[in-house]
């Protein structure tokens, strides 16, 4: 029996949400360095693995995931206002909770939940364009 994969579960829960969180732009199943202003943005990114043995034959594996989510905070040449990016924030909040509650067991998991609340700060790109960042993080097991 092989052990389970970390990546696999990674690139599965982006393509959920990939296909589930219409407001966002873009869904990377890793980190990207620079978005060149693309906004919104959702970056899957692995947080940590806890394996415990399960059977004689193999482990469960509990994978944990950050939801990295990035929205341009304001853009005077746009038009985009601190309101719109706060807003846009909330949508895509809710379009991954959607996303959560319709899929907490799939033919790769089992049990994907929240792991605690989620955070909010600025961020400031390297490229200079501010950001309002969320990071959800989640678990999921896999047998």
């Amino acid at each position: 029996m092989s052990s389970p994969d970390r990546k696999v579960a990674r690139e599965a829960l982006a393509t959920l949400l990939r296909g589930g969180v219409p407001a966002a732009q873009a869904v990377y199943s890793y980190q990207k360095a620079k978005f060149d202003g693309e906004s919104p943005v959702i970056a899957v990114t692995s947080a940590g693995s806890e394996r415990e043995r399960f059977t004689m034959q193999g482990s469960m594996a509990t994978f944990f995931f950050d939801i990295n989510v990035f929205v341009l905070h304001a853009d005077a040449e746009s038009g985009w206002t601190e309101q719109d990016g706060e807003d846009t924030l909330d949508l895509l909040e809710k379009q991954i909770a959607a996303v959560i509650d319709q899929h907490t067991s799939t033919q790769v998991w089992s049990n994907l939940n929240y792991t605690d609340r989620s955070d909010i700060q600025p961020l400031q790109m390297p490229e200079g364009h501010n950001y309002l960042y969320e990071v959800v993080t989640v678990s999921l097991q896999m047998v």
